[in-house]
């Protein structure tokens, strides 16, 4: 009977012999077929992938669900990790917007030097430093969990760097802030510029400098920025 089985179905039955002691067992096991893969897991013809990389480079901040949702609407439906592993074959990587403008061989080397000019100086040199920094606020949505496709050569490409609008709704906050503690919070109305910085300082510095309780020489240290010129802080 094994004999027959064998012949007429040679690749379908494997005969196995299992030992219990004194019995002998033949058991016939058969070979099932492999389960066929669901659509959105199989690999994804060429035209597929070029359509991907074409969307990505074009637009780099679509979300993997808008492209599912592109390749459905034209008759290839996929799922949204499917077009995530297309896109990491091509090289393509998820990663966060980067800020602009972007530190340039200069401004490197002026912190530097800065850095190195400060740990010259003693710890009371250090207490005494009042810094003064600006923060903005968004209503509605997070610009910073924004994200993009790229290649890690194309880290700094035009389209890919996170570009600020100006009609952005978001409230802007100033601070000063010591060894010794936070000085007042000063919310912006408006834009800023340097007249209206110094009036802020005038307001904020010195209720902040007898909140703190510092005593002696102060050094006020501020943060650059473009709406600020250095001129006008220190003629004010």
């Amino acid at each position: 009977m094994q004999e027959t089985q064998s012949e007429k179905f040679p690749k379908v039955f494997i005969f196995r012999r299992v030992q219990y002691g004194t019995l002998s067992i033949n058991r016939n096991y058969l070979k099932l077929p492999k389960i066929s893969q669901d659509q959105d897991n199989q690999k994804k013809s060429s035209r597929s992938i070029s359509i991907i990389r074409r969307k990505v480079l074009d637009n780099p901040r679509l979300s993997r669900k808008q492209l599912s949702t592109y390749l459905g609407e034209i008759g290839t439906p996929v799922c949204s990790q499917t077009v995530t592993n297309a896109l990491r074959k091509e090289g393509f990587h998820k990663c966060r917007l980067r800020k602009v403008p972007l530190l340039t061989k200069k401004h490197v080397h002026a912190r530097l030097k800065y850095a190195k000019k400060i740990l010259l100086k003693d710890d009371d040199f250090l207490n005494n430093i009042i810094w003064s920094d600006e923060t903005k606020i968004e209503i509605f949505g997070h610009n910073y969990t924004s994200y993009v496709w790229r290649k890690s050569e194309d880290e700094y490409r035009p389209k890919i760097p996170y570009q600020q609008l100006n009609m952005e709704v978001a409230v802007y906050a100033m601070g000063v802030f010591f060894f010794l503690g936070v000085g007042e919070l000063h919310v912006i109305d408006g834009i800023l510029n340097a007249s209206k910085y110094c009036d802020i300082l005038e307001k904020n510095l010195f209720s902040s400098i007898e909140k703190c309780g510092i005593a002696g020489n102060w050094t006020f240290q501020k943060t650059m920025i473009q709406s600020t010129p250095q001129k006008k802080l220190k003629n004010g």
